[in-house]
C-alpha cells in the first residue's frame, strides 16, 4: 500500500466518524471528527500537489527558437548598400521569439446529474453547492460544520472561498474539481442520501462517477 492510498483509507475513516457524530448530534464530536478530516484532507491534497510538481518537472519544455534574419543577396564588403540596415549594422543583435509557455486544458464540467435530477454547470464548484442546494430542496437542513458549512460568511478561514446556499448558509468551495466531488459524495452520505449516485458529465465527453461503495472516482466515456 502506497502513501496516497494509506491517507485515502484515513480520510474514509474520518468521513465516517463525521457522519456518525452529525447522525448523534454530538457537536463536540462532530467538531474533533471534521479537524481531523480536513487535516487529513489537506495531506491528501498536499501530496497530489507534490505529484502534480513531479509530473511538471518531467514533462519537456520548448526552448526559446532564434529568429532567422532575412535572406539577402552577398554582396562586396566595400560598397554595401545604403538601404540593408544588416549591412549597416552587422552588430546589431537578432531578436529572438519569447518563451512559450505549456498550459494544460480545463476539462470542465458540463452537466451535474444527482440521482433523476440534472442541472447544466460550467463551473467545478458547481458541483458542490448544486449538491448541497438539492438536499436543501428535499427538506434536509445541512449540518454546520466549521470551514466546511456555516451559517455566516465571516465564520471561515480567512483563505477559505465561501458560496452562498439557498437557504442562506455558506459552503466552502475552493477546492480541486476531484476534492468537490468527493466532497459533494460525503455530503450526500452525512445526509442519508448514500444511495443516490452522483454523476458529473465534463466537457470532453466523459463522465466521472462517485457512488457510495465506490472509493476511487471512476472515469468513462
Amino acid at each position: 500500500m502506497n502513501t496516497l492510498q494509506a491517507i485515502d483509507q484515513l480520510i474514509d475513516c474520518g468521513w465516517k466518524d463525521l457522519s456518525a457524530a452529525v447522525s448523534s448530534r454530538n457537536w463536540a464530536a462532530t467538531v474533533t471528527a471534521f479537524r481531523a478530516m480536513a487535516a487529513r484532507q489537506e495531506i491528501h491534497d498536499e501530496n497530489q500537489r507534490l505529484l502534480r510538481r513531479i509530473e511538471a518537472e518531467k514533462s519537456p519544455k520548448l526552448e526559446p527558437m532564434a529568429q532567422k534574419p532575412p535572406y539577402t543577396e552577398a554582396r562586396s564588403e566595400e560598397t554595401p548598400c545604403p538601404m540593408n540596415p544588416l549591412a549597416q549594422n552587422k552588430s546589431a543583435p537578432v531578436s529572438s521569439t519569447p518563451s512559450i509557455t505549456l498550459r494544460h486544458a480545463t476539462n470542465r464540467p458540463t452537466e451535474l446529474r444527482i440521482g433523476t435530477h440534472r442541472v447544466p454547470i460550467t463551473l467545478s464548484y458547481q458541483i458542490l453547492v448544486e449538491t448541497a442546494d438539492w438536499i436543501i430542496r428535499q427538506g434536509v437542513k445541512l449540518p454546520e460544520i466549521p470551514n466546511f458549512i456555516q451559517h455566516r460568511e465571516d465564520a471561515f478561514a480567512n483563505s477559505a472561498v465561501p458560496k452562498r446556499l439557498m437557504d442562506g448558509s455558506y459552503i466552502e468551495a475552493g477546492d480541486s474539481q476531484e476534492v468537490l466531488i468527493t466532497k459533494a459524495r460525503r455530503l450526500l452520505d452525512i445526509c442519508n442520501f448514500g444511495e443516490v449516485t452522483l454523476d458529473i458529465l465534463l466537457q470532453d465527453g466523459s463522465i466521472k462517477h462517485a457512488n457510495r461503495r465506490e472509493k476511487l472516482l471512476k472515469t468513462y466515456k
